[in-house]
């Protein structure tokens, strides 16, 4: 499949988001939906509440933690759309389109924070504190930051 280069329009990114949704929901029974979920996520942009897991250490995550996209945000004149994950130990970084096919995979798609409105870094450190990430990233308590 060949990147997507054009823009989506919300109407499209909701309804990726919906096709996103029922496939991480069919990831619990079938590893194959996964596959194809990480194919859906290599030809559109991150969206915001998609969960990733890493293919490498990160910020002191060792491979496989799990993170979650709480913003997307354009990189400039041919910079594409950057993405910024929050990871279960609270530690966050913007990844660049190619550090996310390097260094991230998608897994799923959190309904709960697909909405998300990212206002700055300390905001996303509190809802973090609250326990707004929790279910998205597999967080039965707030580790220590």
């Amino acid at each position: 499949m060949a990147p997507y280069k054009g823009k989506i329009l919300k109407t499209d990114a909701n309804l990726i988001k919906k096709i996103a949704l029922i496939e991480s929901v069919f990831l619990k029974k079938n590893s194959t939906f996964g596959i194809q979920l990480g194919k859906l996520f290599q030809i559109i942009p991150m969206l915001v509440g998609t969960i990733v897991k890493l293919k490498m250490e990160c910020l002191f995550n060792p491979k496989d933690t799990k993170g979650v996209c709480y913003e997307v945000y354009n990189r400039g004149k041919g910079g594409g759309e950057g993405a910024s994950i929050i990871f279960e130990n609270g530690k966050s970084d913007g990844f660049s389109p190619e550090e996310q096919k390097e260094i991230l995979v998608p897994i799923g798609i959190s309904e709960d924070l697909m909405n998300y409105k990212f206002k700055n870094i300390s905001k996303v450190n509190d809802d973090f504190g609250k326990g707004l990430f929790n279910k998205a990233l597999g967080i039965t308590t707030n580790p220590k930051k």
